[in-house]
């Protein structure tokens, strides 16, 4: 029989009062007395949906087209979209502390999810879900992330796009290196390559050089490079670690003063006294600065007043090597003894100047401090 002979589907009144159905769907009625129970056996959240599916606001009319209106979305994009944070179908559901502002957690927040969807995107995630050792309840605390950061790692996974800003890239950076989502990783990197600049570069190099991501830590050298004397004047600069002003003070392409590097240095060696409970004498900067750090400084560059003004009143060099650059700067003594008189290049020529302009200055906070997400 052709489609253009079939007879017209006849409609028929079946099951709830006022709801036409054709005769294929009068089944599904007849059946619910026998399904229910044994959805029931099988799991709770398969006898939840198939309730909800029958019940009046479900109804293929009517209330019915707010669940259902997935079905006019075109592709698959949209359609997996539409499940983020959603508890419909959803098997799996995530408790996450939400952050207050002094990063703390003050409750718990749930995000439904879907086990198959998190595990064709995620190597992580399908061991979590279906590997030999695979969780076996429903649902799953994490701890170590704030409820908007995963929530945005979840919409990467379902839609391909993520909310980022300068308050939760560097959660989400965390998260991507967590659950092995190495092109959300490179989202995150080529945020933080647009807001780069020397206000913030000693907050996100650590983070670069930590989450190994190359390109990004040396961008970050490149900015330091080009304005070292305002890096080095940001807040960042004095939470680094050690190891990290050694390789600084060892450059030879940062575009700095030496006297302003040493008050760096020295404000470096004053907050890291404060951060031990020391005094924030000369001999104990030096202890905590060590040699390697010291001996980096290239003193001879500067001119004799700075060096009286400033290194002087320090008291970071001991008495021999004072003498010797006093004697330096008057001629008595040729060469310096153990410091560099070298003076710095400044930044490569490689580095493009449309690369390093000037930005509007990017707010840096906690990465606690998470912005407001939407679904």
């Amino acid at each position: 029989m052709s489609l253009l002979t079939r007879p017209r589907t006849r409609s028929v009144k079946c099951g709830r009062k006022g709801t036409k159905l054709s005769p294929r769907f009068a089944l599904f009625d007849k059946c619910d007395a026998s399904v229910t129970p044994l959805l029931a056996a099988v799991s709770p959240r398969s006898e939840k949906f198939y309730q909800s599916f029958h019940s009046p606001s479900m109804s293929l009319s009517g209330a019915g087209e707010d669940y259902w209106s997935v079905t006019t979305r075109s592709t698959i994009k949209e359609r997996c979209k539409f499940m983020l944070n959603n508890e419909l179908l959803s098997d799996v559901e995530f408790q996450v502390p939400v952050r207050n502002s002094e990063g703390g957690s003050d409750s718990m927040k749930k995000i439904p999810a879907h086990k198959f969807l998190l595990a064709i995107s995620s190597p992580v995630f399908y061991a979590m879900f279906y590997g030999e050792l695979a969780e076996k309840k429903d649902s799953i605390d994490v701890s170590d992330c704030d409820h908007k950061s995963l929530l945005e790692l979840f919409r990467f996974v379902y839609s391909d796009e993520v909310n980022l800003n300068a308050d939760n890239v560097m959660e989400v950076l965390y998260l991507a290196k967590k659950y092995m989502l190495p092109s959300l990783a490179d989202k995150c990197s080529e945020f933080l390559r647009e807001i780069l600049d020397a206000s913030n570069v000693f907050h996100v190099l650590p983070e670069a050089q930590k989450y190994e991501e190359k390109d990004l830590e040396n961008h970050c050298w490149e900015v330091i490079d080009e304005d070292t004397e305002e890096a080095v004047k940001s807040d960042g600069f004095v939470t680094i670690e050690k190891s990290m002003l050694e390789e600084l003070v060892e450059r030879d392409s940062l575009n700095v003063r030496e006297v302003e590097l040493f008050k760096a240095v020295d404000c470096w060696a004053t907050k890291e006294c404060e951060k031990q409970g020391l005094a924030a004498e000369g001999s104990v900067k030096r202890k905590i600065l060590g040699e390697r750090i010291v001996k980096a400084i290239r003193f001879p560059v500067m001119n004799q007043e700075e060096f009286a003004d400033v290194v002087l009143d320090c008291d970071i060099l001991t008495k021999k090597e004072l003498f010797d650059l006093i004697k330096y700067f008057n001629s008595v003594l040729k060469f310096p003894i153990e410091f560099s008189e070298a003076t710095r290049t400044g930044p490569p020529q490689r580095i493009k100047k449309s690369r390093l302009k000037k930005k509007k200055p990017v707010v840096w906070t906690s990465m606690m401090e998470t912005g407001e997400s939407q679904n």
